[in-house]
Order: C-alpha cells, then sequence, then structure tokens
C-alpha cells in the first residue's frame, strides 16, 4: 500500500480521499458504529441534561431553532473533521492504528510543523475554556479562602506553564489535558457525593458528601488505569443509560406534578439579548465533544464509519 501511495503523483485534479486505497479493517478489535455512537452520547449528553433546560428557558421559543442550528453545526463539522482524517489516513497508513496525538498528527501532515503547533495552540486554548468552567463550579463548593488560595496558586502554575512551554509546548497541551480531566472529575465527584448524600439521608441511612466522594472515587479510579477508548466501552455503556434513566425518571416526576393549578402559576422571564447570547453558548457546549472525536475514530474498526456513529450519536441526544 505504501508504495502505492508514493508511487501516485499528487496533483491539482486527484481526489482528496482515494477510495482505491483504505484501510482494512480489523476483525474482532476497536470499536463498532454502535460503541461508537455510545461513546458519543456518554461524552456530551450528560451536559447536555444538566444544562439545555436552563437555556431554552433564557432563549424562548426561538430555542428550539437555535437547538436545531447546533445540532446540525455540530454534526457537519464533525462530519468534515471524520473525513480529514480519512484523507489522512488513506494517503499515510502509519497513522491508521495507535495514533495517541491525532490532532497534532493532522496539522502537521497538513500544514507541516507550524500546523501541528496552531492545532497544539488551539487545543490548549479550547481546554483552557472548559478548566475555566470546571474551576467556577468547584470554587462554588469551596470557602472563600481556600477559592483566593487556590486562584493565587492556578496563576503562578500558568505563568510557570507558560515560560516552559515557549520551548516545550507538549507541556503544555499535556497540563490542560490532565487539569481539565481532574477539574471535570472533581466537580462531579461533588455533585454525585451530595445527591447520593441527600438520597440515602431520606431512605433512613446516614453517609456524609465525603463519604460518598470516597466511595465514588474508590470505585472509579481503577477504570483510569485502562488505555484507549476500546479498553473501556462499557464504562461509556453504563453512562449512557444512566443518562437515559434519569432523563426518564425526570419525565415522570414532571408528568406526576402537572396540574392545571400549578401550570397556571407557571411564568417565564422573557428573554433579553443578553441572556440569548449567554444560552446560545451553552447550546454550542452542550453539542461539543470534538476534541474527542478523533480518539474515537482512531480506535474503530472502520474509520470511515465514524460519520454514521456521530449522527446515531447527537441525534441520541437531540432525542
Amino acid at each position: 500500500m505504501e508504495e502505492q501511495m508514493t508511487a501516485t503523483k499528487i496533483e491539482e485534479r486527484t481526489p482528496l480521499l482515494d477510495l482505491s486505497i483504505s484501510v482494512p479493517p480489523q476483525p474482532g478489535q476497536g470499536l463498532t458504529v454502535v460503541t461508537a455512537s455510545i461513546f458519543i452520547v456518554a461524552e456530551i449528553a450528560g451536559s447536555g441534561l444538566i444544562t439545555l433546560p436552563k437555556a431554552m428557558e433564557d432563549t424562548g421559543w426561538s430555542g428550539v431553532a437555535v437547538l436545531f442550528v447546533s445540532y446540525a453545526l455540530s454534526t457537519f463539522t464533525g462530519v468534515i473533521l471524520s473525513k480529514d482524517w480519512n484523507i489522512l489516513i488513506s494517503r499515510h497508513s502509519e497513522y491508521a492504528q495507535n495514533t495517541r496525538r491525532p490532532y497534532p498528527a493532522l496539522g502537521q501532515i497538513t500544514y507541516g510543523r507550524p500546523g501541528s503547533e496552531i492545532f497544539l495552540f488551539f487545543l490548549s486554548i479550547y481546554l483552557s475554556i472548559y478548566l475555566s468552567i470546571y474551576l467556577s463550579l468547584f470554587i462554588k463548593f469551596v470557602h472563600i479562602y481556600l477559592s483566593i488560595y487556590l486562584s493565587i496558586y492556578l496563576s503562578i502554575c500558568a505563568y510557570m506553564c507558560a515560560y516552559v512551554c515557549m520551548r516545550m509546548r507538549l507541556i503544555l497541551v499535556s497540563f490542560c489535558i490532565i487539569f481539565t480531566l481532574f477539574g471535570g472529575c472533581v466537580v462531579f465527584l461533588l455533585l454525585t457525593g451530595n445527591i447520593f448524600s441527600r438520597l440515602v439521608i431520606r431512605l433512613g441511612a446516614n453517609i456524609s458528601i465525603c463519604d460518598a466522594i470516597l466511595i465514588f472515587g474508590g470505585v472509579l479510579i481503577p477504570i483510569s488505569w485502562l488505555g484507549t477508548p476500546k479498553d473501556f466501552w462499557p464504562a461509556a455503556l453504563v453512562a449512557t443509560l444512566a443518562t437515559f434513566t434519569s432523563l426518564v425518571l425526570l419525565l415522570m416526576l414532571i408528568a406526576y406534578d402537572i396540574t392545571p393549578e400549578r401550570m397556571a402559576r407557571v411564568r417565564h422571564d422573557t428573554p433579553t439579548l443578553v441572556s440569548f447570547f449567554t444560552a446560545f453558548g451553552t447550546f454550542v457546549y452542550s453539542f461539543g465533544g470534538h476534541s474527542v472525536f478523533l480518539t474515537i475514530q482512531s480506535d474503530m474498526r472502520t474509520s470511515t464509519d465514524f460519520s454514521k456513529a456521530l449522527i446515531i450519536g447527537f441525534s441520541g441526544e437531540l432525542a
């Protein structure tokens, strides 16, 4: 295959994706369309379930249009990104398997070394935004003095990291990825521990939020020792089923609480320009996840099927 690719002269009229040059699927290895779509749903559905209701309220009926536009744009960009990766592996088969840094690889093949660094820069910015969101949520759970100390400490770390990364840019990406994952785990562990503690107290047990965090953390730590997504796809299945179960229970409670008296008292604020654009950011955030799309695609048995998994995953969240 590599000899054929080397002998082929690339001209202006040469198709970007040569269908005659493809990477054969690997039976029994990698993710299927179903498991890949489950990973996509697990990545974006949980945050969407939490944030979208408030965004719909802040935008009014126009939020329905924004919802479908966000769905269409995110699906379109995800499909285009998938095709870009297929073009890359059709011409450079060495990237078809076990690619741990797909975005820098895509930038380097497309634009050379500067392209790789540009991809790393924007990926760092993207992860830094997620990091700031998680930190803002984390600060709500801690004391004000601890928040000040944490802000000063992070500022010093950011300065030192920026100084070091002038020479070693990969450190910045690794730092952002690790700290983003750490921030997300802290926020969701606090939220889960708080909910679980309140639930068991109503059932007659006495488990504090600290004990609940230790329990859930101890259960989830072994999962973090696994490698790529294909090694822990059952975790994505459990996350998707948990999201679906919570959605069903939520709809049941809403149906139980619907009465003419309560519906008559419901009032919604008139959407403003500020609330609309704030909610617009929430819509875009709910249909995010592009930073992990190439990682999921590179773990699939047939990478050309990722577009199908993407459409199924986004449609599942929209439904």
